[in-house]
């Protein structure tokens, strides 16, 4: 399916807006708002959903930004069933109890987690204390701030002054040769990170203090990306299951799992981003409709955002087609007619 760039709807949006084809900074702060209120309606508008799949080993799964919610899921090409965070609540089921861990079987069933910050998070002990490093992949970057919010090894929240203001949280100076947190970091510790707008991506690890070495990568974020956030899934017992049969050769080694997710939305940022949606109509008239809404004429923004729903729906219904056609069965025709009425 083709996808909407911010450049092929540019035109179109500023004639709504009322404003210049070169007005990024309206055009941009309207479509962004528009898309991610048109992603959050109860339907799921066409090219909202997307089928991504991994192989791994690993029992906790961190899925990419883009990704709002499991539909269904697949390992090693059998369908599993995806539970909400309030399944390992419920008491008993069948084959154990309570809270699951990497160690667990409960068959094919992926556990939300709900959402985390970071890929991996910090693992340390007292005799292996462990600091946050945050290193820049371009010199372009250097000086920027990334701010991390995080339980320190006194088991504490951290707190500095920033701006002249004791605030939660400590910020760091980008640097392509790396930056350090001044505490130490529990396990488990890292809860928030905020970050500036990059030119390149900004990637956190692992220090061991006592080598001063990096330990393990915890995170990989876009330049886009600014308040980090990602879905966690958990998979009971999957690094003791054995392997796959009749999967592609990259997971051999490793467990074929692919998922059927709800995309959320994901900021266009330049003219070659494209948009979850590709309705060029939709996210007009939504925009439109968020511009009445900020100039207080409600009833006009409410008739802007019931045409751009319909817009999705009418879309929906022409994608889904009238599902499955009943084929007319008949005998052979050059013998009989259609009901039983001979040939000529």
């Amino acid at each position: 399916m083709r996808k909407l760039t911010l450049s092929a709807s540019r035109t179109t949006l500023a004639r709504v807006l009322e404003t210049c084809a070169t007005d990024t900074t309206k055009i941009l702060t309207f479509a962004n708002e528009a898309q991610e209120r048109l992603l959050n309606r109860p339907n799921d508008p066409v090219g909202s959903w997307m089928r991504y799949r991994a192989c791994t080993n690993d029992n906790c799964l961190v899925w990419p930004r883009q990704i709002r919610t499991i539909k269904a899921w697949w390992l090693c090409n059998q369908p599993g069933i995806f539970r909400s965070e309030w399944f390992e609540a419920i008491g008993y089921y069948e084959g154990g109890q309570g809270k699951l861990d990497s160690d667990g079987h409960a068959g094919n069933q992926l556990i939300d987690r709900g959402t985390v910050c970071s890929f991996a998070n910090v693992t340390a002990t007292t005799a292996e204390p462990r600091k946050i490093q945050a290193v820049a992949s371009h010199p372009s970057d250097n000086g920027k701030i990334i701010h991390l919010r995080y339980i320190d090894s006194f088991s504490s929240r951290k707190y500095s002054t920033i701006s002249g203001t004791i605030q939660e949280g400590e910020n760091l100076a980008l640097s392509t040769s790396g930056v350090l947190t001044t505490s130490n970091v529990a396990t488990g510790g890292l809860y928030h990170v905020v970050k500036a707008t990059t030119n390149y991506p900004i990637r956190l690890y692992s220090w061991d203090v006592n080598s001063a070495t990096q330990v393990e990568l915890l995170a990989y974020y876009e330049p886009g990306e600014t308040e980090p956030i990602y879905r966690s899934t958990l998979m009971p017992g999957l690094s003791d299951r054995g392997g796959c049969s009749d999967i592609d050769t990259d997971c051999t080694v490793n467990k074929s799992v692919e998922i059927l997710a709800k995309l959320q939305h994901v900021p266009v940022a330049v003219d070659n981003d494209p948009f979850v949606l590709s309705n060029l109509a939709a996210l007009k008239l939504m925009c439109k409709g968020i511009l009445m809404e900020e100039r207080h004429e409600q009833a006009l923004a409410e008739y802007y955002f019931e045409s751009a729903a319909r817009e999705l729906d009418g879309e929906i219904s022409s994608y889904l087609g009238d599902g499955m056609l009943m084929a007319i069965k008949a005998p052979d025709f050059e013998t009989w007619g259609p009901g039983g009425i001979y040939a000529v």
